[in-house]
């Protein structure tokens, strides 16, 4: 009864974690790849200069 107890409120846990870190992600992912493009283009744009 205890373990099972323990399980179900570890899976509860565990399923709000998920769906938090979800949310979390899909802003963060957005987020990084904005941050990424950035990059990329200062990238790009420091090579371009540096080839001038």
């Amino acid at each position: 009864m205890g373990v099972w107890q323990s399980t179900k409120m570890h899976l509860l846990r565990g399923l709000l974690i998920y769906k938090i870190s979800y949310i979390y992600c899909y802003y963060c992912n957005s987020f990084m790849w904005g941050i990424i493009e950035l990059l990329i283009y200062f990238d790009h744009f420091l090579n371009r200069r540096k080839y001038i």
